[in-house]
């Protein structure tokens, strides 16, 4: 009993609500977040960030971003931020980095915050029944606030928002996404303690954060849905008397969709509006987007269960209908979830299950822009993960405590659950460290994603495109006989062919880039499409002779005689062989 008794005094010091231990808690999931990403500082740009960030925003004057034109910028935001990074540290990636990472800690103890501030929403004061069930209360919100942000800090899944330069525009919507909840949360409570102006004013910056969030990426967008779902879980009271909070979170709504078509125009389809709102072309049909998105959504899951072979890119297979296995399982299995939200919910007792209902929601909800019927381009990537993660790791870590022991001075089990949930932390620590490695240049990570996605052109063709500019044009070689084993009319990789031939300085007077059959624009001239063919077939023959594959060679020699018998090179080069 006294080691029981002693375990209890370590949790209660260590949750305790005094201003030491809260700063304890914080000081805590900053340095967890720093430890998981202290070798990222040095990492380089990667795949978007330099046309985003050098082409797109190198030169833009950061009074523009203040201008009337401000509320027609899709992400004027995090363009002003990339801007203004810009104008400090110029191309020194360290101080991108250390943006990134402080929005990444900063949304980690605002979600905290978020957490601990619901302990004294009405419903959460309403359903302790005695002084002691509501320190218990206290003490295991407290212990989800902080571990739900810890796991959130380290979680592996997180790099790609995080490392991953110009994905902040995900975190930092994250950032004033969550901040707009919890500043709604303080308005309602000071509402209802009639602190009339403190409301207003807390109202006003809710909205404010809210807007910059919907400016930083349209994810954003989901955000009254999220706020009337917080309203409902942790508030009390008559829908008559909460109409007016409903019908302002239904007219922001409303204000959200005028705005958009405002920037869009209002004629044609809305979901075509819709999917120009995402900045992604409909390149296959919404129903077969849809599909698809049942089966990513629990790969979802499993990353954030198991977040192992983690990649930048995925090979992901499209599916055409429903009635297929993958999609039937993964949309029982999210309907079976969505189901335990509302029996967790539905009038349940403790503070554990209610925060479990709420991040389940919360999930679903904000996956909606970019995993429903809007059709992306990409239909996986893991910085989609990074919004919704602040639901997952509430329920998480909920349902965690939700099974555990009520926690007092007589359970044996008092420190059981925390031990599990720091262990895991550090586990996940070390893993987001690791998968950091794979994000120090764009060699590693380009040559991380070929190995785990070999069947697309697009990693082996960026993959290229920096050991030319690396002037490496053996290893360029390499990656462009395989990019176009797998896209075979990309006319980008055959002309990186050429080029990478003539850095190696050997075949002079055998092969041809074919520039004169260009006009000026850069295209192909239609006369000259055959003989230009012929000439990339030549010169593929060329690499896989650099490479050994002398059989392949001959067969791309002649077929390139077969386009066109003119071609001397391809003759030349034939009989060599």
């Amino acid at each position: 009993m006294r080691e029981n008794g002693a375990r209890a005094s370590l949790l209660q010091s260590t949750f305790h609500a005094s201003p030491l231990a809260t700063a304890g808690r914080y000081l805590t999931i900053i340095i967890f977040g720093l430890a998981a990403y202290a070798n990222t500082f040095t990492a380089s740009f990667n795949f978007d960030d330099l046309a985003v960030i050098f082409q797109g925003l190198a030169g833009a004057r950061l009074g523009n971003f203040f201008s009337p034109a401000f509320l027609k910028m899709s992400r004027p935001v995090g363009d002003f931020t990339f801007a203004l990074n810009y104008r400090l540290h110029g191309a020194d990636v360290v101080g991108y980095h250390v943006v990134n990472l402080s929005i990444h800690l900063l949304a980690a103890c605002l979600m905290s915050l978020l957490v601990t501030e619901t302990l004294r929403t009405p419903w959460c004061v309403a359903s302790a029944h005695s002084p002691e069930e509501r320190e218990d209360m206290e003490r295991q919100g407290r212990i989800i606030a902080f571990f739900a942000a810890l796991i959130f800090v380290v979680h592996p899944v997180q790099t790609q928002a995080v490392t991953y330069i110009v994905q902040r525009y995900a975190s930092l919507a994250t950032l004033f996404y969550v901040g707009a909840v919890l500043l709604y949360a303080r308005a309602r409570r000071a509402q209802r303690t009639r602190h009339a102006l403190r409301a207003g004013l807390l109202y006003l910056v809710a909205l404010l954060a809210g807007g910059l969030a919907m400016k930083t990426k349209q994810i954003a967008y989901t955000l009254p849905f999220v706020i009337l779902l917080y309203e409902f879980t942790f508030f009390t009271g008559s829908l008559r008397k909460r109409a007016g909070i409903v019908v302002s979170l239904v007219a922001l709504g409303a204000l959200v969709t005028l705005g958009f078509f405002a920037s869009h125009g209002f004629s044609g389809d809305i979901l075509d509006r819709l999917n120009a709102l995402s900045k992604e072309s409909p390149l296959m049909p919404r129903l077969d987007y849809l599909f698809t998105q049942f089966r990513v959504i629990v790969t979802y899951l499993r990353l954030l269960v198991l977040p192992v072979d983690q990649r930048l890119m995925y090979d992901y297979p499209v599916y055409h209908t429903f009635m297929t296995p993958p999609v039937v399982l993964s949309f029982l299995l999210i309907l079976s979830l969505i189901l335990l939200a509302f029996w967790l919910g539905r009038g349940a007792r403790g503070i554990a299950r209610r925060l479990a209902a709420f991040g389940i929601f919360w999930f679903f909800i904000t996956l909606t822009v970019e995993s429903s019927i809007i059709p992306i381009s990409d239909v996986i990537f893991e910085h989609r993960l990074y919004l919704p993660s602040v639901g997952a790791c509430i329920a998480f870590t909920a349902g965690v405590m939700g099974a555990a022991p009520v926690l007092s001075k007589h359970s044996r089990m008092v420190l059981a659950m925390p031990v599990l949930l720091v262990m895991l932390a550090v586990v996940f620590a070390v893993a987001t460290f690791r998968r950091n490695v794979v994000w120090a240049s764009e060699v590693t990570l380009w040559e991380d994603t070929v190995a785990k996605a070999p069947n697309l052109s697009l990693p082996l063709t960026n993959l290229a495109d920096i050991h030319l500019r690396r002037n490496e044009p053996r290893e360029a070689l390499a990656a462009l006989v395989k990019a176009n084993a797998r896209s075979p009319e990309d006319v980008k990789t055959l002309l990186n062919i050429a080029i990478a031939l003539d850095r190696l300085g050997m075949y002079d007077g055998r092969f041809r880039y074919g520039r004169d059959m260009y006009d000026e624009r850069g295209n192909i001239k239609p006369r000259y499409l055959k003989e230009w063919f012929g000439l990339a077939c030549n010169n593929l023959g060329l690499a896989q002779e650099v490479l050994g594959d002398h059989g392949a060679a001959i067969a791309n020699f002649e077929k390139a005689l077969r386009i066109n018998p003119n071609i001397a090179e391809a003759h030349f080069n034939l009989g060599l062989a």
